[in-house]
C-alpha cells in the first residue's frame, strides 16, 4: 500500500463503520446435492456480517438488462479486517432482508481494500465544467455515478448545499477516486 492508502483504507473503514449499513456476505463452502424435489441438502455456507455503504443505485450507463437489471444496487465494502475475501459466487444480505448476488467488478463497483486502481480517471478538461449539467455528464461518463452518488460523493444530499465551482467539484472527486 501507499502512504496514501495507509491513511485512506483505515478512514474509510472508520466511515463505513459508523454511516455504514450492517450486511451478511455468506458463501457456500461445500456444495449439496439436489434432491428429486429441487431441495438442497448437505450445502455448508459460511458468513461473516460486515458493515458497508448503503445501498446505491447503479448508474443507467451500468444498466444492460443481463448482468445488471434496473432495480440493482450497489454496496461499498472495505475489505480490511474482512476473513471472507468477497467473490462473485458469493451473497449479501441487507438488514436480514434481500439477498442478492455480490458482482465484484471494478467496472460495476469497488471493494475498497487498498490496492490501487488500475482505471485511472480519463483526461478531461476540467475547464469545460461549467454547469452543474456538465458536472451531472461529467461524473456519469468519467466515474459512472449518476447525480445522487456524485451528490453523496461531495457530501450533501442537495444540490442546493454545492457552495463550489462545477468544475472543482469534479477535480473532488476524480482526487477521491484517483
Amino acid at each position: 500500500m501507499t502512504v496514501l492508502d495507509d491513511r485512506l483504507v483505515p478512514k474509510t473503514k472508520e466511515i463505513l463503520d459508523r454511516l455504514g449499513k450492517s450486511m451478511d456476505l455468506s458463501v457456500v463452502t461445500t456444495p449439496g446435492t439436489y434432491n428429486d424435489d429441487g431441495s438442497i441438502t448437505g450445502e455448508v455456507e459460511a458468513t461473516q456480517t460486515v458493515t458497508g455503504s448503503p445501498p446505491i443505485e447503479y448508474s443507467s450507463r451500468l444498466i444492460d438488462g443481463d448482468v445488471i437489471k434496473l432495480g440493482d444496487v450497489q454496496v461499498f465494502l472495505a475489505a480490511l479486517g474482512l476473513t471472507l475475501t468477497p467473490a462473485e459466487s458469493m451473497k449479501v444480505t441487507f438488514d436480514g432482508e434481500d439477498e442478492s448476488e455480490l458482482i465484484v467488478d471494478g467496472a460495476m463497483g469497488e471493494i475498497l481494500d487498498g490496492e490501487p486502481e488500475d482505471n485511472p480517471a480519463p483526461a478531461r478538461d476540467v475547464d469545460a465544467i461549467a454547469t452543474l449539467g456538465d458536472l451531472w455528464t461529467a461524473c456519469d461518463e468519467d466515474f459512472g455515478l449518476n447525480r445522487s452518488q456524485a451528490l453523496a460523493e461531495l457530501g450533501v444530499k442537495k444540490q442546493e448545499h454545492l457552495k463550489q465551482k462545477p468544475r472543482e467539484m469534479y477535480q473532488q472527486i476524480a482526487a477521491m477516486r484517483a
